[in-house]
């Protein structure tokens, strides 16, 4: 009798641990699904505003060449290199 009390406690000690590690699982998986679902958004997010960084940075390339033609035209850069060619 003692043996067979035993066992039932052992079987539903196990019962019982496997029932824990299917909850702690189901829990578990959940919680990664909203991280990946909160992390793509988060990355979305972040390639939303590189792309407009990269459109600014672009912009101010073009303004800066705009600048140097126009200074290059300027008299006092073509004076300056006059004097070196003498």
């Amino acid at each position: 009798m003692e043996q067979q009390t035993f066992q039932w406690m052992m079987g539903l000690g196990l019962a019982g641990l496997g029932a824990m590690m299917l909850y702690l699982h189901s829990q578990l998986t959940a919680r990664i699904d909203g991280v990946e679902k909160n992390l793509t958004s988060r990355m979305d997010k972040l390639d939303s505003r590189m792309d407009k960084l990269d459109e600014k940075l672009t912009d101010i390339d073009r303004r800066l060449c705009r600048m140097e033609g126009a200074m290059s035209t300027c008299c006092a850069l073509n004076h300056e290199q006059h004097k070196r060619a003498e």
